[in-house]
């Protein structure tokens, strides 16, 4: 007890002692010892022995004498006990630092104080003050050194065992001051601190006395803190014998990394000269040793607040060392650590060597280190994004893609934390520098991933969106804004991957909403009922990707469950409106009922979780339109309004039943204000987004009829229909479509009726064409015709001749006034009266072809209709040769450059395929022919937009029903053969492998069914994707490069038939191999009978067109069978000769008839004499085409986030300015949706040609040409006068552009110096210039074969499918044969070996922004080989006079 005086304080006390130590004395001596009298005295002598001062008296012999007597000493009752020991410390405090007993007594009073010192573990004891009393007496006086003249260091080390093994809880407040005091005096009086001391006190940091004594843990840190400098000699002399292998006596030897660790974080400087012995153990030959003091060194750079990696540079450096070691489980350990040692790293250099060696593990060969890689960056960033950058969270993604599934659900998951550690930290306000730059792209990365990967698809959707993107904490109101900055930072084909997340779940729930119904609709019609639910059970099946069988038998055994709460919790999440919270409640609810194990269990779990709207929730949705109208009336910035209305209108286009209750908040939208709006245009902007969200989602609002809706939609139709006629053309195109779903298609068609007359006949005044609100009536009437048919038909003939008799040659439209020098010749800067006259050539052919169903139908179509499409085909087919050398036609469209003379084009060729749709039969085959070569043309912009289209088409159709038609319009497809961009060959081929995949699969149902109705198999030839044949041959007999005789005799028939030959391969490849990945695999020698059938039949036809090419048609017949024959023995070498294929095959009249006198001749027989057959590769450098962003599409950005330095988001810039926000777009080569049914689809093809896009669409994005440099050779040049000159092919191709830069095989190799760079100084300075260097790509003509997707030993870690193995020869390396790879010094052999670490992603296998995010895209160059000279094609003219 601190702080007492030791004063008599009256004059009898000296009496009163010498009195109590007589009779003490007496009692002591008697033989028997009558407790009671004994412990009386004992309790006056310590009363009064705690007044006497500490100065020895003969007054106390004595009491001295009584307290040393055995019986008083041994006495067995605890209550003697304790009060001699009260007294004998009193005694020993006055005394101190002598002593009035001998040794012998002395050990027994320290034993008896031991006794009372384990008392002292019971804070409630009645006597607990007294111990406390006693040992607060004794750390007082010091008089516990006393011990240090023992022989041995027995009761030393009891001591310290004993008070250190008694704290807890309760007694530590209490007994850790003078428990201190006392220790630390005896460890201060000591000589030396002997080992067996040394280990009792140490012990007490390990395992298990440190988890079951946490309290002994924390008094022995303490006491090691406090007496540093006398532990420490003895500390260092035993760690550093242990660590040199040295024997020692401490039974703690082997613990000896988690003592170290342990002292580091008590005492740091006491390890000074034994923490550099690690640098040893880190380059050990004994692997164990080497994880062992990974682990250590790990965690001791990883304490908080230490400079550990400043003070021991070397010993940080040889850790870093580690991370590239031979040993998996050395790896594994120190990717362990890495996450903390991010945030503790005391320099900025430091964290950067951190952070490159975690980032070159993401490349690492062996799967458990790569997931280990992922998760270390994303737990730091989640912790603290100021520590990791953001090309570290963008090399993250891209094990997105890995070729094994567990780093891909690795990524996702940890990604998806990281974005909802940020958006907690934004709401809290906790945000720190520019941590929205670093991490706004992840959700719409994970979901662009998950729309290339079904398995990633439902990992995310099952699995790591369950809780929702957002964390549940977050409000509707906040969730929005989070949202709207989503929006804002993603790119259109993230935003489009929301959109399809979304169209997937909206789907669903239709389909669920369906079973149900037809569940319980078996009780009326049973059989029908029953075979509608199959069909549905199959359909919702298809969901769950690999396991669609097994969850079809598990939907029905479902359905016929009889418990009707599952069935109503089903249709409460099917439900429009139901919130992620009752989704949650509700699924739980469902599951319990169905039962928590068995297969049944896990498909109602997955089929509630894809139920859930884990994304975007109706009140989300709801608070978006509030945040976006608060935005634009309180400046919250033009780039969040416009991403959150492009949010909103995208949502609504891909769920529409999100905003069935929406109609007040949207109308608010509408009709705000533009006196309160914040910017001018804004109300531009919410007018646009309103009607889109009225358009798509009118008809789910009408059919939730809340109350009022019938008043407020009539209200509504006057503003429409004023879009419709004065509005922005877009506006006015999505007001008639929100007017039809609001009101209905008889209700609108007595709205609109008056409106079409309306606006007919202002096209028929002279001044229509300068009219301003022109752009917007052709729109209306566009929509009208799609929509209402028999509304527009009575108009249809007068708007197609005001648009090609007088809107094309004007020159007086409104807003044409003269604009920039480079307008017409820049693809980015059309000129004003070219954009307005493609919009309305588009918007002419779409108001011909109905949406819907009827869209198949032509011939129910009314007969003004049919005739305005008569009309129109040859004025189309004329402008799809603007730009020849009729300089007349070109002069008189009034275009002012290259870029307007492809816009026509483009334009002529996306009405025509348009038209395709529904009125396929009304196009010539001549004309067909003109538009097939389109795949052709000389500009890069227009054969990206065409062929994107061109794909689209052949989709549309295949989903329409009409094979035939798709056939031929996939025939279009291997024209981009010739193409220079290896992007676009690439698009196409897979689109074409896709199309006879799908035709291969429906062909082979179609024959099953046949057989099992009719009791005869087979499958009609026609239907079959080798029907693209009759019609390929067609355009390439027609084509006008076609060598004539003296080009055969000039150039060599090889010479000059090889662009043919490639084309034929082109499509000979896919309709020979395609079939192998079918469920039901089919060889390259089973489809070889039905191409020769084809074939063999086309050459006993004759061309039908009016200019055959009969000679020219023959020839590619006999050249397509020898190519067939030569793929099928490359791929199948002992293939026996083909069979037979009975039935005909039905030729397209309009295309071919039969010959008058039909001969058999032999194959070969037209070939042109020294004409070998001669396959040639496709894709130089690879054995399939390379996958653009993996399954035919990019992925990523088509430009970088922020540049790619190698310093923390806290020091990125700003941030890059946010692109306003449009439609969602899809790649030109993906698989949509019916444009018919959507009105994005044009909206996006627009901007596409307009703005830029349209090479994006299939090469990645287009760079800008170098500057100071012409026009690409091979492209297209302004000629005099403003027309075109189209190169020949041999001139377009000198003029190739540089090829793509090789991306080093390893990724420690910095590149060499250039003129423009020097070179880097440091290794970590040098592999940040490599990084950079390997992602810089020059303008392509064609991918080099030094980009192989294979980098190093020949295998890519980036998925081409969902397979979930590696391939490749390299991956398998043992670690023996790489341990003798790396060279140099013990350390450097246990490193892996540059070979091994070569696994990085390339620069042909990654997508045009994967990693950077600045993939450059295919270069505007050579014009592909064989597609027209300097004048007018032959086919054209031809054409044109048959039409």
């Amino acid at each position: 007890m601190g702080g007492t005086t030791y004063e008599f304080q009256d004059s009898d006390t000296e009496a009163r002692v010498r009195s109590l130590g007589k009779k003490l004395l007496q009692t002591a001596k008697q033989q028997e010892i009558k407790k009671d009298v004994l412990l009386k005295l004992l309790r006056q002598a310590s009363e009064h022995l705690e007044k006497v001062p500490q100065k020895p008296s003969k007054e106390l012999d004595d009491i001295v004498s009584a307290l040393g007597q055995k019986s008083v000493l041994s006495h067995k009752d605890k209550d003697v006990k304790l009060y001699v020991a009260s007294c004998l410390v009193h005694v020993l405090r006055v005394y101190v630092p002598e002593s009035p007993y001998t040794t012998a007594q002395l050990q027994d009073i320290f034993g008896l104080l031991l006794w009372v010192f384990r008392k002292l573990e019971n804070a409630s004891a009645p006597s607990f003050q007294r111990y406390v009393s006693i040992l607060d007496t004794v750390s007082q006086t010091r008089c516990g050194v006393l011990a240090l003249d023992f022989d041995g260091d027995d009761y030393t080390c009891d001591l310290f065992s004993v008070l250190l093994d008694v704290a807890n809880e309760e007694n530590l407040p209490t007994i850790e001051e003078p428990t201190l005091q006392l220790l630390g005096a005896l460890l201060e009086e000591s000589d030396e601190v002997p080992q067996r001391l040394l280990d009792i006190i140490l012990g007490c940091l390990l395992a298990p006395k440190k988890d079951d004594s946490p309290f002994a843990y924390k008094l022995a840190q303490a006491l090691i803190h406090r007496n540093e400098a006398r532990l420490q000699p003895s500390l260092q002399r035993f760690l550093t014998a242990v660590m040199d292998g040295q024997p020692t006596e401490s039974e703690l030897h082997e613990d000896y990394h988690h003592l170290i660790y342990q002292v580091y974080r008590i005492c740091p400087h006491a390890l000074l000269p034994v923490l550099p012995h690690l640098e040893n153990e880190l380059q050990a030959d004994e692997d164990a040793k080497r994880v062992a003091a990974v682990g250590l060194v790990g965690r001791l750079f990883s304490v908080p607040g230490s400079d550990m990696d400043a003070q021991y540079a070397s010993l940080f450096s040889e850790f870093v060392r580690r991370f590239r070691d031979l040993k998996v489980e050395v790896r594994q350990k120190v990717l362990g650590l890495s996450a903390a040692l991010l945030q503790s790293c005391s320099s900025a250099d430091s964290r950067a060597q951190v952070l490159d060696a975690l980032v070159d593990r993401l490349s690492d060969p062996e799967e458990r280190v790569r997931v280990s890689a992922v998760a270390a960056i994303c737990e730091a960033a989640a912790a603290d994004l100021q520590v990791v950058t953001l090309e570290a969270l963008e090399a993250v993604s891209e094990r997105l893609r890995d070729v094994k599934r567990s780093v891909r659900r690795e990524a996702a998951t940890r990604l998806a934390a990281v974005f909802r550690a940020y958006c907690t930290r934004s709401h809290d306000g906790a945000l720190v520098g520019s941590e929205e730059e670093a991490v706004l792209w992840v959700p719409g990365r994970l979901l662009l991933e998950a729309s290339k990967s079904a398995e990633l698809a439902h990992f995310l959707t099952e699995s790591v969106l369950r809780g929702g993107l957002l964390p549940a904490r977050l409000p509707p109101a906040a969730a929005a804004r989070q949202w709207g900055a989503i929006y804002m930072a993603a790119e259109p084909q993230e935003r489009a991957a929301v959109a399809a997340m979304l169209n997937v779940r909206a789907g669903l729930q239709a389909l669920v909403a369906a079973f149900l119904a037809a569940r319980a609709g078996r009780s009326a019609e049973p059989l029908a009922a029953q075979q509608r639910l199959n069909a549905l059970a199959r359909r919702l099946a298809a969901a769950f990707g690999p396991e669609a069988a097994r969850a079809e038998a598990e939907l029905l055994k479902l359905a016929e469950l009889r418990d009707n709460h599952i069935f109503k919790g089903l249709a409460a999440l099917a439900a429009p409106g139901v919130s992620l919270e009752d989704a949650a409640k509700t699924a739980k609810d469902v599951v319990q009922r169905v039962g928590s194990r068995g297969a049944i269990a896990d498909v109602t779990r997955a089929l509630c979780a894809k139920l859930a709207p884990t994304l975007l929730a109706p009140a989300t949705a709801a608070a978006l339109v509030d945040a976006a109208l608060a935005a634009a009336r309180e400046d919250g910035g033009p780039d969040f309004v416009r991403a959150a209305l492009g949010l909103l209108a995208d949502a609504a286009a891909a769920a529409p039943s999100l905003f069935s209750g929406l109609l007040g908040p949207v109308k608010e939208l509408l009709h705000a204000d533009e006196v309160e709006l914040s910017a001018p245009g804004v109300k531009a902007d919410l007018t646009l987004a309103a009607t889109r969200v009225l358009a798509a989602a009118g008809a789910a609002m009408r059919a939730a009829a809340p109350e009022g809706f019938a008043a407020a939609a009539e209200e509504l139709q006057a503003d429409l229909l004023q879009l419709c006629r004065q509005g922005p053309p877009k506006a006015g195109k999505a007001a008639v479509r929100a007017l039809v779903g609001l009101r209905g298609a008889e209700a609108a068609k007595v709205a609109l009726a008056p409106l079409c007359m309306q606006l007919a006949r202002g096209l028929a005044k002279p001044g229509a064409t300068a009219n301003p609100a022109l752009p917007a009536a052709l729109q209306a009437l566009s929509s009208v015709g799609r929509l209402l048919p028999s509304v527009f038909a009575p108009h249809a003939e007068a708007v197609c001749a005001f648009v090609t008799q007088r809107l094309l040659v004007a020159d007086d439209l409104a807003g044409c006034a003269a604009g920039s020098s480079r307008a017409g010749r820049d693809w980015d800067h059309f000129s004003a009266g070219i954009v307005a006259k493609t919009a309305a050539v588009k918007a002419l052919a779409r108001a011909l072809v109905p949406d819907g169903p009827a869209a198949m139908r032509p011939a129910e179509l009314p007969a003004a209709t049919l005739r305005a499409v008569n009309a129109l085909v040859p004025e189309l087919a004329s402008l799809l040769e603007v730009g020849s050398d009729d300089r007349e036609e070109t002069e008189r469209l009034g275009t002012c450059g290259m870029a307007d003379v492809g816009a026509v084009r483009l334009a002529a060729g996306a009405a025509m395929l348009r038209l395709a749709r529904c009125h396929d039969a009304r196009i010539p085959p001549l004309t067909f022919c003109v538009l097939a070569l389109t795949m052709q043309d000389p500009q890069l912009e227009v054969r990206a937009a065409f062929g994107g289209r061109a794909r689209r088409t052949v989709s549309v159709l295949l989903k329409a029903g009409a094979p035939q038609r798709a056939a031929k319009y996939a025939a279009l497809l291997p024209l981009a053969a010739a193409d220079p961009s290896a992007d676009h060959r690439t698009a196409a081929y897979l689109a074409l492998c896709e199309y006879v995949k799908k035709r291969r699969v429906a062909a082979a149902a179609a024959a099953a069914s046949s057989s099992a109705a009719a009791g005869s198999g087979g499958t009609m030839l026609h239907e079959l994707p080798d029907y693209l044949l009759p019609f390929l041959l067609q355009v390439m007999a027609h084509h006008p490069d076609f060598p004539a005789e003296e080009e055969v005799e000039e150039a060599g028939a090889q010479e000059a038939f090889a662009p043919f030959q490639k084309m034929l391969q082109f499509a000979l490849e896919p309709l020979l191999q395609a079939g192998s990945s079918l469920p039901v695999p089919e060889s390259p020698e089973a489809v070889l009978p039905v191409v020769a059938k084809v074939l063999r039949t086309l050459k006993h036809t004759e061309d039908a067109t009016p200019e055959p090419a009969t000679a020219q048609l023959h020839v590619l017949c006999d050249m397509a069978l020898a190519l067939a024959q030569a793929l099928v023995a490359k791929h199948a070498p002992d293939t026996p000769p083909p069979g037979k294929v009975p039935g005909v095959v039905p030729l397209p009249t309009a295309f071919y008839r039969q010959a008058p006198n039909p001969v058999r001749l032999r194959d070969g027989s037209h070939l042109p004499p020294g004409l070998e057959t001669e396959l040639v590769e496709l894709w130089p450098g690879h054995a399939t085409p390379p996958r653009l962003g993996g399954r035919g599409r990019p992925a990523g950005r088509s430009k970088p986030r922020s540049k790619r330095s190698r310093r923390p988001v806290a020091a990125a810039e700003a941030g890059r300015p946010h692109k306003a926000a449009r439609p969602a777009k899809q790649h030109e080569g993906e698989d949509e949706e019916d444009e018919a049914s959507s009105e994005e689809g044009e909206e996006e093809e627009e901007e596409e040609e307009h703005a830029g896009a349209a090479a994006g669409g299939a090469a990645g994005g287009r760079t800008e040409e170098p500057s100071g440099a012409g026009p690409a050779e091979g492209g297209v040049v302004d000629a005099p006068g403003g027309t075109a000159a189209r190169k020949r092919p041999s001139e377009a191709a000198a003029g190739a552009a540089p090829k793509r830069a090789k991306k080093s095989a390893v990724p420690d190799v910095p590149p060499a110096p250039t003129a423009a760079s020097e070179p880097a100084s440091s290794p970590r300075d040098q592999r940040a210039a490599a990084r950079v260097q390997q992602r810089k790509v020059a303008a392509p003509a064609e991918a080099s074969p030094a980009a192989s997707p294979t980098t190093g030993h020949g295998k890519s870690l980036l998925a081409d499918d969902d397979e979930d193995t590696e391939t490749g020869g390299g991956g398998g390396a043992s670690e023996p044969a790489a341990k003798g790879g790396g060279g140099g010094d013990a350390a450097a052999s246990k490193l892996l070996t540059p070979s091994l670490r070569a696994y990085t992603p390339t620069e042909t296998d990654a997508s045009p922004s994967q990693g950077t995010r600045a993939r450059a895209a295919a270069a505007k160059h050579a014009a592909p080989a064989k597609r027209g000279g300097g004048g007018t094609s032959k086919a054209s003219k031809r054409a044109r006079q048959a039409d």
